[in-house]
């Protein structure tokens, strides 16, 4: 059986070699926490032994408790996702620092929601560090002292607010997405019959992200989202092609209006919004796109897409082939 020595010796090994290798320093820690490993040298509580090796080895005690909530919290984001049937890469092979970690934990404890959902976004490296640092401001309610006129003025940090915004805003459209990679909401009339030859598989395919070149501009355009599928046409060899764009801010649905240039590659167009957005939706989008809102993690359709008549849908046909050879 190893001896505390040993861990010891390991655990200063680790922080001279690879001080970013803090997944073995937690496990390590944890041991020694569970097995009460402490007490081969006389100390009643892990807490002693911390403060002890701190002192001992001239470590800021931070450096070591920090990783131990680091380690928590991602063995906690771990459950989390196995609850939902979602495999995670064990701690071992964590590729997130102990930093952010440690931010999303503090953000956890003045919003437990918030918290969640950030830390899937940091962990699948979808937002920064730097963002969760403005987003524990804005939760923490830090104020930036400003002078004006010799006076000093106290008010919410700006970019700070500006990033939670972003933060939310990027999981909002990443729920959307989310939604929309299952074909349910196309309706129910587009069940088939139960057994199929070889040619009658159902077909239904997302794509984020897909360019089409409007000529407005000398870059491509990005739909949002492109789904191709056979589910709403009477042969199962003709296909349709929906584009769909995301819009989850107030501003960004009433100052954009881009995305109806999309109208020339897809057979359908339509708008996915928050629920909360249908009323100004409803008055700004053109009649001929259909509205698609979310709500209780589902796509609904709040009004139907007009069947187009697009010149460019054989580019779009083409570029969806080559990004699915």
């Amino acid at each position: 059986m190893k001896q505390m020595k040993e861990y010891e010796n390991e655990l200063i090994t680790i922080l001279n070699a690879d001080k970013n290798n803090w997944t073995k320093f937690y496990l390590l820690m944890k041991e020694i926490e569970e097995k009460q490993l402490y007490r081969e040298l006389n100390l009643n509580s892990f807490t002693a032994w911390v403060k002890s090796f701190s002192i001992k080895n001239k470590i800021h005690e931070s450096v070591i408790w920090n990783r131990k909530k680091a380690g928590k919290v991602y063995e906690n984001y771990v459950l989390v996702q196995k609850d939902k049937g979602i495999e995670v890469a064990p701690l071992e092979k964590a590729k997130i620092g102990v930093d952010s970690l440690v931010l999303l934990d503090k953000i956890s404890k003045r919003d437990k929601n918030l918290g969640a959902e950030l830390t899937e976004k940091a962990i699948q490296k979808e937002i920064s560090r730097e963002d969760l640092r403005n987003a524990y401001k804005t939760v923490r309610g830090d104020l930036q002292k400003n002078k004006v006129n010799d006076k000093k003025i106290v008010t919410l940090s700006e970019k700070a607010e500006e990033s939670i915004i972003k933060i939310k805003e990027t999981i909002a459209a990443s729920k959307i997405v989310a939604a929309l990679s299952k074909p349910r909401w196309l309706g129910e009339e587009c069940s088939r019959k139960a057994f199929k030859g070889a040619y009658e598989q159902d077909k239904y395919k997302t794509l984020t992200e897909f360019p089409v070149y409007t000529g407005t501009t000398t870059k491509s355009r990005r739909i949002d989202v492109l789904v191709a599928e056979n589910l709403r046409v009477k042969e199962h060899f003709n296909l349709n092609l929906h584009g769909i764009e995301i819009k989850v801010s107030k501003s960004d649905l009433v100052n954009d209006m881009k995305y109806a240039e999309y109208a020339e590659f897809v057979n359908y167009l339509w708008l996915a919004i928050p629920s909360d957005l249908l009323g100004v939706a409803e008055i700004v989008v053109p009649k001929n796109i259909g509205i698609l809102i979310y709500k209780n993690d589902k796509m609904i359709i709040q009004r139907e897409s007009e069947r187009l008549n697009p010149l460019n849908l054989n580019e779009s046909l083409t570029t969806l082939s080559l990004r699915l050879l």
